[in-house]
């Protein structure tokens, strides 16, 4: 079972953005692609760059790149290495990395796989944005998914450090599924 809704993937490299190059996030992390942290040097070596660069100068990107300052906008680390993968191998990377988070997810709350399509991707994105361990923090948010209390959800959803579109955007995810009672309908 496929946890996100076929548009996810789309929305995601909007929050993300899509570089075929080498960065370095906010917090130092070397990344690439649609947001792929790229935590070893190992497994930097080992990504599918567009010409074959000798082991050296995959090794000196490495360096340069540690070396650099974090978090400057991403165009400032176009000149810092000659490196660049294409974008089927982004492609590649994103379809890995929403498959790893869903697989951590339903191994951590089995209970998502029940949840409507939007709630699922609210939380999809929570994860793969906080990684699972940060997603582990929001135990209110936790709490009301799995109650299927979608507003207090959509209330406890708000992430600090992110745009307010994406935020705007899990919310509406999570909304998306409270059901609509009818005007004059009693409850």
């Amino acid at each position: 079972m496929t946890l996100y809704s076929p548009d996810y993937p789309q929305s995601l490299v909007g929050f993300e953005g899509s570089v075929c190059f080498p960065y370095l996030d906010s917090r130092g992390n070397v990344t690439i692609g649609c947001g792929h942290m790229v935590p070893y040097v190992a497994e930097f070596m080992s990504l599918p760059w567009g010409v074959a660069f000798s082991p050296d100068t995959v090794r000196d990107g490495w360096d340069d790149l540690k070396a650099a300052d974090p978090g400057m906008p991403v165009n400032s680390y176009l000149n810092i290495t000659p490196l660049s993968i294409s974008v089927k191998a982004i492609l590649t990377l994103l379809d890995s990395d929403l498959a790893e988070v869903c697989n951590q997810l339903v191994a951590t709350w089995p209970w998502i796989a029940d949840r409507p399509q939007g709630p699922r991707n609210a939380m999809i994105d929570m994860a793969f944005n906080l990684g699972i361990n940060g997603l582990k923090k929001y135990t209110k948010f936790l709490a009301f998914m799995y109650a299927a209390n979608w507003g207090m959800a959509a209330y406890e959803c708000h992430r600090n450090g992110i745009q307010p579109s994406r935020n705007d955007w899990t919310r509406a995810q999570i909304l998306g599924s409270v059901p609509k009672v009818p005007r004059g309908a009693v409850e």
